[in-house]
């Protein structure tokens, strides 16, 4: 994976098996995220890709991918690296108030 242009090389040692191919994370969000939730996630999305060399897409038929479900108290929570199958991804409601 390399870095998209602009962007500096990151010091991770994950084992190749952790990361995810090409950098492209699919995903699917939880249904129970509102429409201004799931704008403010897809805004935080956009940040991440512009500042790393990771992609998020739309989850079609992919394997493995990351399910980003409404946490119930006020903690996020995840494995870290992929891990293979539906990855779930707890998040929490008031974490992503004033996310950028």
């Amino acid at each position: 994976m390399k870095p998209k242009r602009g962007v500096n090389q990151r010091s991770g040692t994950s084992p190749k098996s952790y990361r995810w191919p090409n950098g492209t994370m699919p995903y699917e969000l939880d249904p129970t995220f509102t429409s201004s939730e799931r704008e403010m996630i897809l805004k935080s999305f956009k940040a991440i890709e512009r500042n790393t060399c990771v992609d998020f897409v739309k989850r079609k038929k992919e394997n493995d991918w990351v399910y980003f479900e409404r946490g119930l108290d006020s903690s996020c929570a995840s494995d870290i690296g992929k891990q293979g199958g539906k990855q779930i991804l707890d998040l929490s409601v008031t974490k992503t108030k004033g996310a950028s």
